[in-house]
């Protein structure tokens, strides 16, 4: 017997095996798949209704079904790269968050950990240890990351 996870989605109940996968990720583009199967089919009845030739119904047909194709790749690039773009500035206002102001950062990461459910003491040492590591690299290293960052470094 296959035991399978079961997760709230909406108010109804799905599974989240590999078939909950699937679903997730059809779910989303079943709406798109019907708007293009809708806007062939009415290309073909509308060529089919002037009487053209098989030939050239297959051709609108198939025209008709890349431009659409062609269409919804540019809309997934466009929300892709308008993403990527928001993600890339949120991590660079972050960057100069941590130049201007590094204990207030640590601050900001270890009151995150509490409000995860860790102890105050352990979540500022969990928030403080990858910046350990990085400063230990940095100083192996030289260079002028360790120079910019020594500030940052000697805190912690």
């Amino acid at each position: 017997m296959i035991r399978a996870k079961w997760r709230e989605f909406g108010g109804e109940s799905i599974a989240m095996g590999a078939a909950g996968r699937i679903i997730e990720w059809v779910g989303p583009r079943v709406p798109e798949a019907s708007d293009g199967i809708l806007t062939s089919a009415g290309i073909c009845e509308g060529f089919a209704g002037a009487g053209v030739s098989s030939g050239v119904l297959i051709f609108a047909g198939f025209a008709g079904l890349v431009a659409g194709t062609l269409a919804m790749g540019a809309v997934e690039y466009s929300k892709l790269r308008a993403e990527r773009d928001q993600q890339l500035g949120q991590l660079a206002r972050e960057r100069a968050e941590i130049e201007a102001a590094p204990d207030a950062e640590l601050d900001e990461l270890a009151q995150l950990y509490v409000s995860r459910g860790l102890s105050p003491g352990l979540a500022r040492q969990v928030a403080i240890e990858p910046n350990r590591s990085r400063c230990a690299d940095r100083t192996r290293r030289g260079g002028v990351w360790h120079y910019a960052r020594i500030s940052n470094c000697s805190a912690s």
